[in-house]
């Protein structure tokens, strides 16, 4: 488990046009669903409620990835909850790169490939299984240097496998209990300063 002493919001970005065709976004992009407009603002106005009345610690460093769906979220995040702290782009919350996969619908990998993808645990196995992609070691090394860089409570706005394994090593889970875990849209997962989990809005 990676200790720290404060709690870190983990939001991923609202729902995009290949994410409800099923195709594997990686580095690439598509542009937000106006449901998914809707669930980074809903996030946005969470947060506030959390923070503001809940009595959740105050937000001291905000982050995204710098794809554009997970940059998006986040400007409407901070538009629906304007105390937040500035926004700062942060490579190391990019998704994993997916190589051959990225673009490809799960049906066309599964026509080419030798895998299957009967449950969303084996999306995400899979995912960090891909040719010319990047491995589970090396979007860990990321994740834990992104980590160290935290210095109090933390906003990080990111992707599906990403916040997937960003809970895992937080909570100091092993790989397949974290494939397990699941990535859902719209709402908060707050990891707190013990490695426990609190999921709101989902």
């Amino acid at each position: 488990m990676m200790r720290r002493n404060f709690p870190i919001y983990l939001l991923r970005h609202g729902e995009t046009e290949w994410n409800n065709a099923h195709r594997f976004q990686g580095w690439l992009d598509s542009a937000l669903t106006p449901n998914g407009v809707a669930q980074a603002q809903a996030q946005g106005r969470l947060l506030q409620e959390m923070i503001t009345r809940q009595g959740y610690d105050a937000v001291t460093d905000f982050r995204t990835s710098p794809l554009g769906r997970a940059a998006r979220s986040a400007r409407l995040i901070a538009r629906a909850y304007p105390d937040l702290p500035t926004l700062v782009q942060d490579a190391r919350l990019r998704e994993v790169n997916m190589g051959q996969w990225q673009g490809l619908t799960r049906a066309e990998v599964q026509a080419n490939w030798p895998v299957r993808f009967d449950t969303e645990a084996q999306v995400y196995r899979h995912s960090l299984l891909t040719q010319g992609g990047e491995t589970r070691a090396a979007l860990e090394a990321r994740l834990q240097d992104l980590v160290a860089d935290l210095k109090g409570p933390s906003l990080l706005v990111s992707h599906g496998v990403v916040i997937q394994t960003l809970r895992g090593l937080l909570r100091g889970l092993d790989p397949d209990q974290t494939a397990r875990l699941g990535h859902a849209q719209g709402g908060v997962y707050v990891i707190t300063a013990n490695g426990g989990e609190v999921k709101i809005g989902f």
